[in-house]
């Protein structure tokens, strides 16, 4: 009966390890969307995008903290997935079941400010299922461009209203 130890601490380990428990989930891979939903012009549920939807997302280590690269692919291969490097960074923080990014900017352009925010999440669902969303919401203001910063974008979250969103159920396939 010396296996019963042994097998309990096999179930907990990978019980521990399948619910985040032992560290932010593991989501790389290639995955196709079975559903692709985009609103253009806010956030509303969004018209279906035509075309397969195929993306892969690559663990990267920024600055000594593990990240995740959205790569959008033309097929299943990983080789056929578009790197641009730090610009495809979309997932930075750890979160239940997922990752997530929430980025604040601000452009000055003459009497112009505007400030935008982005968020992005992927969870996990199931085994092999990912759900990834992307929100961006904007604010053109007359905020002069000593003030036009990203804080004052975090300051006015709450004014900036949503300008597009997208959503992606997945499978990975590779």
């Amino acid at each position: 009966m010396k296996t019963r130890p042994a097998l309990f601490a096999a179930i907990v380990v990978s019980c521990f390890g399948a619910c985040g428990v032992l560290g932010p989930p593991d989501l790389s891979g290639v995955y196709q969307a079975s559903i692709h939903t985009e609103d253009k012009t806010g956030c509303g549920p969004g018209s279906p995008v035509a075309g397969v939807s195929i993306f892969r997302l690559e663990p990267v280590n920024l600055l000594g903290t593990q990240a995740y690269k959205y790569e959008l692919c033309y097929s299943t291969a990983p080789s056929s997935c578009l790197d641009l490097g730090l610009l495809s960074i979309r997932f930075t923080t750890p979160a239940s079941d997922g990752w997530t990014d929430d980025t604040y900017t601000a452009t000055s352009s003459g009497s112009s400010c505007a400030l935008s925010h982005s968020v992005s999440s992927a969870v996990r669902q199931g085994d092999s299922g990912l759900r990834v969303e992307f929100r961006r919401y904007r604010l053109q203001s007359s905020i002069p461009a000593s003030g036009c910063t990203r804080q004052a974008a975090i300051d006015q979250r709450d004014s900036l209203t949503c300008v597009s969103s997208e959503l992606q159920i997945a499978t990975r396939v590779n």
